[in-house]
């Protein structure tokens, strides 16, 4: 096993002061600054690099863990913080497991390439499309979606 380096070193220390999901934004300059080698020892041992979001995979099967340490920290509220570290990120008011997220996400990206696209189905629940779509930054066109502006 290689020992990992500065940038690696630094994202490691934020997924695990995040519990295990951090936003892509929050550590994009690491995350560009990991040499390939690394990226793929972190892949290997389960660190997965979305486009929305950055996860520890074998963190979140101690989700219920992480909201009991979530609620002695902060308290009983969920917050986005609390639907974040269980591994299910707010997008557009609508709690997604992280990976559904980012598999949805990358649809609507492909969708995106060609102008207006219709609305990616059997990902998220119907009911869960529109706000998720718009949490994401799309806008509607009709029928359609198209790229807007993020919220």
């Amino acid at each position: 096993a290689e020992a990992l380096r500065g940038p690696s070193q630094g994202l490691i220390y934020a997924l695990e002061q995040a519990l295990g999901v951090v936003t892509a934004a929050a550590v994009a300059d690491l995350v560009r600054d990991i040499p390939g080698r690394e990226r793929a020892a972190l892949g290997r041992v389960g660190v997965r690099f979305g486009v929305e979001h950055v996860w520890a995979a074998p963190m979140l099967a101690g989700s219920a863990a992480n909201a009991v340490l979530w609620r002695v920290t902060h308290g009983p509220e969920r917050s986005a913080g609390y639907w974040r570290v269980v591994g299910t990120p707010m997008v557009g008011g609508v709690a997604v497991p992280v990976a559904t997220l980012e598999a949805f996400a990358a649809k609507a990206r492909e969708g995106a390439r060609s102008g207006a696209f219709p609305a990616p189905e059997g990902i998220v629940p119907p009911d869960d499309i529109r706000p998720v779509l718009e949490g994401l930054g799309y806008t509607r066109a009709g029928e359609r979606w198209v790229r807007g502006r993020r919220r």
